[in-house]
């Protein structure tokens, strides 16, 4: 049977450890709150700069703000132009406004005069578009376009990053496009691509000119006037709706111009129709044909 002295320790025992626990406890509770606290600080500094705009920068009338103090980002294409609207009433009289493009944060030196361009303002004016094409050089790089106002005491910035990613159009002669697929649609969307021209690579190059690489399996069968086509020209219109092949042949001058209608068209696969007179085997003058390419890496 326990005497009163052990009783008496073991509850001293456990006081104390029960009093280690809440200190324990009360230390942690202290540590959390001061962690809370430096985060709350944090987010309340981020949403402070997050709502001070610099410069208000618009494109198409939207606003592309980013966290943080003058800070707008915008995802684009190649070949887009873009009408970059800076509001200058941040400073009651600006007296210049200038433009300075990076790429991946180092100073584009070809941009300008060393990589700053003085813009053209109004006196008193309150806006100013800047127009600015992204390049098919600055397909993945982070583009950076930093405009600052004076008005010859003070300065305001606004920095705007560009995410460029190429376009369609411009991915075209990036590629060797292969025949993969010939649909005679008016044949009850028959199959119509030859084993022979499956191997076929097609080069849509940047100078218009056409190069195509008619593989290991040419000049014989179905394929045997490979070659008698003398590819001229490509080109896609303006509006995207029309892809032009122009052509001669290889023992007869007369020029051929093939105009396909787009009917899908990005940077892995175009697909475009066309019709073709197929009246001398007895079939009718506008037989649809659906051919389609696929992008492959040259």
């Amino acid at each position: 049977m326990m005497d009163i002295k052990s009783k008496n320790k073991v509850s001293s025992q456990s006081i104390g450890a029960t009093n280690r626990t809440k200190r324990y406890v009360n230390a942690v509770l202290v540590l959390l709150l001061l962690v809370t606290s430096i985060i709350a600080c944090d987010d309340s500094d981020y949403d402070s700069d997050a709502a001070s705009p610099a410069l208000p920068l618009t494109i198409a009338d939207t606003s592309v703000r980013a966290a943080g103090y003058g800070q707008y980002r915008l995802k684009t294409l190649s070949g887009t132009e873009l009408n970059i609207a800076v509001d200058l009433s941040a400073l009651p009289s600006v007296s210049s406004l200038a433009v300075t493009k990076t790429i991946n944060t180092e100073v584009d030196e070809s941009f300008g005069t060393n990589g700053v361009m003085e813009l053209p303002i109004s006196n008193g004016a309150d806006t100013y578009t800047y127009d600015y094409t992204a390049l098919v050089e600055d397909v993945d790089q982070l583009i950076g376009l930093s405009f600052t106002a004076s008005d010859g005491s003070n300065e305001v910035t606004s920095d705007l990053t560009l995410i460029v990613t190429v376009s369609p159009r411009d991915n075209i002669p990036t590629k060797k496009w292969a025949w993969t697929g010939k649909i005679w649609v008016d044949g009850g969307n028959a199959p119509d691509l030859k084993d022979c021209e499956k191997d076929n690579f097609f080069f849509f190059n940047a100078d218009s000119t056409v190069t195509v690489d008619y593989g290991a399996n040419t000049a014989a069968g179905d394929c045997a006037f490979d070659g008698f086509t003398v590819y001229d020209k490509w080109y896609l219109t303006e509006d995207e709706q029309f892809f032009v092949i122009e052509s001669h042949g290889l023992f007869d001058p007369t020029p051929v111009v093939e105009q396909y209608r787009v009917e899908k068209f990005d940077t892995d696969v175009i697909q475009m129709s066309i019709d073709i007179d197929l009246s001398v085997f007895g079939l009718s003058t506008e037989e649809t044909f659906l051919y389609e390419y696929t992008a492959r890496q040259k």
